[in-house]
């Protein structure tokens, strides 16, 4: 199992960026512009930490290239807003569930449309998050460590992996893990 995520902190500078004249043009497809009724800034703000956090995933299964939002098509679950739904690249696609709250969004995008081996934690960047992460995986030792690509993952105890996700956004940093509960 894969994820990964993207933390948006809402604050002056995301806000102009996402109310300018012409962001839905970059950030939405053909398909979403139809879709949604009304395109507000807060509506693609989302789309944004989806299609970031789909971007993220998609890597871990080798589409290593550059970012560009028009390559994901996001799909909502009916009836659901923008919470939770699909996010198709191609003929490929991953689950989204985006969080929302005061002062951020926080979007994961995963290939099961079962939470209950992911873990988040949304901490202050100058915190450090090992003692954190040793609770959720219930382990000893936790080291961030990187792939030949720059993808980043867990080892811990005996050198198990953990797949890991990392987002940072003005001075906090947001993981997605997934648990082994083996």
């Amino acid at each position: 199992m894969h994820i990964g995520n993207d933390l948006m902190i809402l604050n002056n500078i995301n806000d102009t960026t996402f109310s300018r004249k012409g962001a839905e043009k970059v950030v939405l497809t053909a398909f979403e512009k139809d879709f949604f009724s009304e395109l507000t800034r807060e509506i693609l703000q989302e789309v944004w930490t989806v299609k970031e956090a789909a971007y993220k995933y998609f890597c871990k299964l080798g589409y290593i290239r550059k970012f560009s939002p028009q390559d994901y098509r996001v799909v909502p679950q009916e009836n659901n807003s923008l919470r939770s739904g699909k996010v198709f690249t191609g003929d490929d696609f991953c689950y989204f569930y985006s969080f929302h709250y005061d002062n951020y969004i926080h979007s994961i995008c995963t290939n099961s449309d079962d939470l209950s081996a992911i873990s988040l934690l949304i901490i202050r960047e100058n915190e450090n998050p090992d003692e954190k992460i040793k609770q959720i995986l219930r382990c000893g030792n936790v080291q961030f460590k990187k792939d030949r690509n720059g993808i980043p993952y867990l080892e811990h105890d005996s050198d198990m992996k953990a797949d890991v996700s990392i987002s940072r956004d003005e001075n906090f940093a947001a993981y997605a893990l997934i648990r082994s509960d083996d």
